[in-house]
């Protein structure tokens, strides 16, 4: 979930390859292979520093018997999470059960998700943005 802290976000460079590859990466991994947590976590760690507007990055996936934050770029990101998690609600849950990205221009204003609002807001973030990312479903043969 990419978030930012700051209304006026100074430019930054545009994303270089390697954040590019490896979200083409990601896209051509089998989504049991054991790499897949590798390329989230240089998704993660890479989105702040690449992409303009994006001060925060974390990455939420459902394993097993409930969400979990498999990659942050910040303990702020892994605690919005966390509240999300706790509530059972908020823009990453809703983007990852949708498949949708979910925009939040105004965090201050999010009336959808308390727990999420309580979190972010009284972190001083100011915006959210949950984008899904893919891998190729594995082969699973019946037999």
């Amino acid at each position: 979930m990419p978030i930012s802290q700051h209304p006026d976000v100074p430019d930054r460079p545009t994303a270089p390859a390697s954040f590019a590859g490896t979200l083409v990466a990601l896209a051509a991994t089998a989504d049991d292979a054991s790499i897949v947590d590798v390329h989230l976590t240089h998704i993660a760690r890479l989105a702040p520093d690449t992409l303009a507007a994006v001060d925060y990055a974390s990455i939420t996936a459902w394993r097993g018997q409930g969400y979990t934050t498999v990659a942050a770029s910040s303990e702020l990101a892994s605690a919005v999470d966390q509240a999300q998690y706790t509530d059972e609600a908020g823009p990453c849950l809703h983007s990852l059960r949708t498949a949708a990205p979910v925009g939040v221009p105004d965090i201050a204003a999010t009336m959808s998700w308390p727990g999420f609002y309580r979190a972010a807001h009284g972190l001083g973030l100011h915006t959210s943005l949950s984008i899904p990312l893919f891998a190729v479903a594995a082969h699973r043969s019946p037999y």
